[in-house]
């Protein structure tokens, strides 16, 4: 991950240490004089997300939205913390927005899958797992059959994170996270990265 500064990074070290709350400070020391760089608001809106302070990370999330409009996962991030508010159709409307941006995102197709299932659209959920399926089929690994979401998040985000094992997920490993609970902590890796797969 590349930092704009030693403020930035100084503020990175203290989200990875779960120590959130000084991460914020942080961030805001760093948001003093850059006060509109995307990178740095996805950054604290993460953190809020972590510390379960969803409608901050949306007000951050924004803000990253408005200066990069064309960035996938920007929406992303967005669309997990709307969903955790229960902003479903917004949450929708992210993801989609994700995947026009970036079709090979399968990520995406099957977050916006489960939300559809959660919805009674099963035939268009299990459309979505197809897509997700081929893209991650593609690159040589078959997704296991997707469970719900709330099998899925049995532990908040901080909770998940702190028992992930595998300290650098591939896009593999993240993939598997979305359809298995065993992989559910690599997923916690990927959002507690700012929705971007962790630097090796």
């Amino acid at each position: 991950m590349k930092y704009i500064n030693k403020d930035h990074e100084a503020a990175a070290n203290l989200h990875s240490k779960g120590e959130f709350d000084k991460a914020i400070l942080a961030y805001e020391k760093v948001l003093e004089a850059f006060p509109n760089h995307p990178d740095v608001l996805s950054d604290r809106g993460t953190t809020y997300l972590l510390m379960e302070k969803y409608n901050l990370a949306i007000i951050d999330f924004n803000e990253a939205v408005n200066l990069e409009p064309n960035r996938a996962f920007r929406y992303s991030a967005r669309a997990f913390a709307k969903d955790r508010m229960g902003d479903l159709d917004g949450a929708i409307a992210d993801y989609q927005k994700a995947i026009e941006l970036d079709p090979e995102d399968a990520i995406a197709y099957n977050n916006l899958g489960v939300l559809m299932e959660n919805r009674g659209m099963r035939k268009q959920a299990n459309t979505l797992y197809q897509f997700a399926d081929k893209i991650n089929n593609e690159h040589n690994q078959a997704f296991t059959p997707p469970i719900k979401t709330e099998e899925k998040i049995e532990k908040g985000p901080t909770e998940a994170f702190q028992t992930f094992e595998n300290e650098n997920p591939s896009k593999q490993d993240i993939y598997k996270s979305l359809l298995t609970r065993s992989g559910l902590k690599d997923f916690f890796r990927f959002v507690f990265n700012g929705f971007k797969l962790p630097k090796k």
